[in-house]
């Protein structure tokens, strides 16, 4: 864990990690579409080298709600357009296509930044993930399950260990 204080990442973080690494190999990136999106990179050694933690479409929509009085609540949904031409889709258009946006952009930096091929597999799991992805412009492999997956996979390697230590 290439992290200042590995005690402060999450405990989803570092299973999606791993499950990521498991199915995908490394390097692999890691988005997690749901309160918060968290996005995570592991290098080619597989180190987690670092994360991005940013409001998810949902906290957003709540966010701009509690700020702002006139934003009606807004069923997410897939924009029609990159731009509304009603409060409701204005809002699907910013929360869903601008959340693909930042997510690809995120992408883009985080290769550049720390080297890693543009062939990076990018990994998504989380609630809204679906509803995201189609407004992606990466190759994006979602996987429902990845962290209950992640967990099975640290748990079952944990056994294997102890049971060979007889």
């Amino acid at each position: 864990l290439k992290v200042d204080d590995p005690a402060q990442l999450g405990a989803d973080i570092v299973t999606n990690a791993a499950a990521a690494v498991k199915l995908y190999g490394a390097p692999v990136a890691v988005v997690d579409v749901g309160t918060a999106t968290v996005i995570s990179a592991v290098n080619g050694q597989k180190a987690l080298i670092g994360v991005a933690i940013a409001p998810g479409p949902a906290a957003s929509l709540e966010g701009l709600r509690a700020s702002a009085a006139l934003i009606p609540y807004t069923e997410l949904s897939a924009p029609a357009a990159a731009l509304g031409k009603n409060t409701p889709d204005a809002l699907r258009a910013g929360l869903v296509t601008g959340h693909a946006c930042m997510i690809d952009g995120m992408l883009d930096r985080i290769f550049t930044e720390y080297s890693l091929p543009q062939s990076t597999p990018v990994v998504v799991t989380g609630g809204l993930a679906p509803l995201v992805m189609a407004e992606c412009r990466h190759e994006l492999k979602h996987e429902e399950h990845l962290t209950l997956w992640g967990l099975w996979h640290m748990y079952t390697a944990t056994v294997s260990v102890k049971n060979k230590k007889g």
